[in-house]
């Protein structure tokens, strides 16, 4: 009971993947106003070229996500018995098979101390709130996978979760913001200004560590990347991701002030070089696709992350081979308090899709869009802002508002996905595929004793579960 107490309390205070603080703006989409008319000529999907032929698309997608929840108890006590056997229990094997799911993303951490820490490091100790896979562990899950028939997608994602509360605090999605003077010399983002001085903050370009310190950074970074990179190809990882939710490091050009485009100029230098030496040295021991997992904000605004990120001309920079998004778009402006039903999800759907993934299609001709991560908390405030961390690990109350027997939060997830698919339908070979998140490894047991009664992104044992079952079962002639 410790064992299990003490990994829900970890589980619990997860800053999640999802979740990112952004530059105050209004969010484009809200789909609480009247549902428009359906458009009856949806736009064509892209001109086929070498990202959109790579795969068979669309993938059937779920996540085992990172280093934590069931993983931990999963994985340690195999560790603890000198990696004898089969790692991965034959129920969730089954379940993933059940689900029709043919391609499994593993989320490896990689780590930094505070804002000064300029070595990215892996760091397995379990005291850690999420520690980086361990070698061995890494390859016996992909290796297990492979086996099963399942294709598998590995990404690098830093997790901040002591580097946020250390005395120099940083979240991982501040890494590379330049501070143009403007802001005092330090990211002035909500809920970070004041708790980063501008002596502490390297990554502007006049701050006297400025070059070593991102220099450093970068080598460090790279040589993590190339580490990983060769497990993955020795194991035969289909896709391999240089990182996650990071879009103030992951931008190829400085962007210039124009006056047509609000915001811009505040990304006024670049990490292009840095980048291109990153990827040429992971493609040197990897020969299988690459891409990065770009946050949905930085779509959203595009003009403040520039002319150099994911939202514009990184993907050609880099010459990577599928564009990665985050797929956590907000559906409304702001939390419902009522089951929001399919026809007004799908709408706000529709919305993204046409006003910023055709267009993010349009300027990626031959390189196919996936949301390399998505999914949605069953809450059902979970449309204003889909990933939720707050409420997550909360223990499932049955509320039934609206009297149909369902509760409302699954049934608000449910939802979600019913209108993200409808919608997929709509525009065909824009986004193809979607990697469900938080889904982790655990015998049916321990996914009863732990997550079915909790408020989770997973969809195990929820009404979401069948939405994707069938909607995979689809795509897959079954």
């Amino acid at each position: 009971m410790k064992q299990l107490t003490a990994i829900l309390l970890a589980a619990a205070t997860l800053t999640l993947a999802g979740c990112e603080d952004v530059p105050s703006a209004p969010i484009p989409v809200d789909a609480r106003t009247p549902v428009p008319e359906p458009e009856p000529e949806p736009p064509p999907a892209p001109e086929s070229g070498p990202g959109t032929d790579i795969f068979d698309f669309p993938f059937r997608a779920l996540s085992l996500s990172g280093y934590w929840g069931t993983n931990r108890r999963v994985v340690q006590p195999w560790e603890d018995a000198g990696g004898a056997g089969p790692l991965i229990p034959e129920e969730f094997l089954s379940w993933l098979r059940g689900m029709h799911a043919n391609w499994i993303l593993i989320s490896v951490g990689l780590h930094y101390d505070d804002s000064m820490d300029s070595t990215v490091s892996r760091e397995t100790s379990r005291d850690r709130n999420v520690p980086t896979w361990r070698d061995d562990s890494l390859r016996q899950v992909i290796r297990e996978l492979r086996e099963h028939g399942f294709d598998v997608y590995v990404t690098l994602a830093f997790e901040a979760h002591e580097a946020e509360a250390a005395v120099r605090p940083v979240s991982r999605h501040l890494l590379g913001d330049p501070a143009p003077p403007h802001t005092g010399g330090a990211p002035p983002d909500e809920g970070w200004r004041g708790r980063i001085t501008p002596e502490n903050w390297p990554w502007r370009p006049d701050h006297p560590d400025h070059h070593r310190f991102t220099a450093e950074f970068w080598a460090t970074y790279t040589e993590q990347a190339v580490h990983f990179a060769g497990i993955a190809e020795d194991e035969g990882v289909a896709l391999f991701s240089l990182g996650t939710e990071t879009d103030r490091l992951f931008r190829s050009r400085p962007d210039p002030d124009d006056p047509v485009r609000p915001e811009s100029g505040y990304m006024h230098n670049d990490f292009g070089d840095e980048l291109r030496e990153m990827v040429n040295r992971v493609r040197a021991v990897f020969s299988g696709p690459l891409t990065y997992d770009m946050h949905a904000n930085a779509l959203i605004y595009g003009n403040y992350h520039g002319i150099g990120s994911g939202a514009r001309h990184l993907w050609e920079d880099l010459d990577l081979d599928v564009v990665g998004i985050s797929g956590w778009f907000p559906l409304t402006a702001t939390p419902p308090t009522t089951v929001l039903a399919v026809p007004e999800l799908q709408a706000s759907y529709e919305s993204i899709l046409r006003d910023l993934l055709v267009p993010l299609a349009g300027r990626n001709p031959g390189r196919a869009l996936v949301f390399t991560e998505y999914g949605s908390m069953d809450v059902v405030e979970a449309p204003a802002d889909p990933s939720l961390g707050a409420r997550h690990s909360e223990t499932k109350i049955l509320v039934d508002a609206n009297g149909n027997g369902l509760d409302d939060g699954e049934e608000t997830q449910a939802n979600i996905f019913q209108a993200f698919f409808n919608a997929s339908d709509r525009y065909p070979g824009i986004v193809n595929g979607a990697f469900f998140w938080d889904n982790w490894i655990a015998t049916d047991a321990m996914w009863a004793e732990t997550w079915l009664g909790r408020r989770s992104l997973a969809i195990r044992g929820k009404l979401a579960e069948a939405v994707v079952r069938d909607a995979y079962a689809r795509i897959a002639g079954e």
